[in-house]
């Protein structure tokens, strides 16, 4: 036979089973617990977006000032294109092409920026160079060897279409030299 407990409250005179008691204390507890848990996490929440925001704010390094700019620009641009070719498995060929631009050294400069320039915008993130040379692949691909040239001209061509640089010089002490013009990237010859 089974034993059955029963609790009766007071000014209650129906009992009822244990098992209901702890289920509805249990209830009762769940939804307390979750707006408890759910004040504390609003809290921390609060808490610690504020502490970020505070960190942040302490943190953050102090804003530089523009630059000053030199009127100088590097000059005597130069730029070239070369693929480097190795022969693979069943007679094709892996090559990559890169396309270097090059300049006069301005006296006094102790870098230089480059910048890459899309049909979008210019970016905000310059590649620093301590040589007046800058060096990107443009293409690559897996070929076999008549069809090379031509998929090498394809990529190049579409590269050109959407991509160019500037360069400028840095002289130290926040002064810069003016951007040079935009050289399309794959173009060649002297600009």
């Amino acid at each position: 036979s089974r034993t059955s407990w029963s609790i009766a409250s007071s000014g209650n005179a129906r009992a009822r089973p244990v098992s209901a008691v702890v289920v509805s204390a249990w209830r009762l507890r769940r939804s307390r617990r979750a707006a408890i848990l759910f004040v504390i996490g609003l809290a921390s929440f609060a808490t610690g977006l504020g502490a970020t925001f505070a960190y942040r704010a302490i943190t953050a390094p102090a804003a530089t000032p523009a630059p000053r700019i030199d009127q100088r620009t590097v000059s005597n641009l130069r730029v070239a294109t070369s693929t480097a070719a190795t022969p693979v498995a069943s007679g094709r060929v892996a090559w990559i092409a890169t396309w270097t631009l090059c300049w006069d050294p301005l006296p006094g400069a102790i870098g230089y920026d480059v910048q890459p320039l899309t049909s979008e915008n210019a970016s905000s993130r310059l590649k620093r160079v301590q040589a007046p040379c800058f060096s990107v692949e443009l293409a690559a691909g897996e070929d076999s060897p008549p069809d090379v040239q031509e998929k090498r001209d394809v990529q190049i061509a579409v590269q050109r279409s959407q991509l160019s640089y500037r360069v400028r010089a840095d002289f130290g002490g926040n002064v810069v030299s003016a951007w040079s013009p935009a050289i399309d990237a794959g173009a060649t010859g002297v600009r």
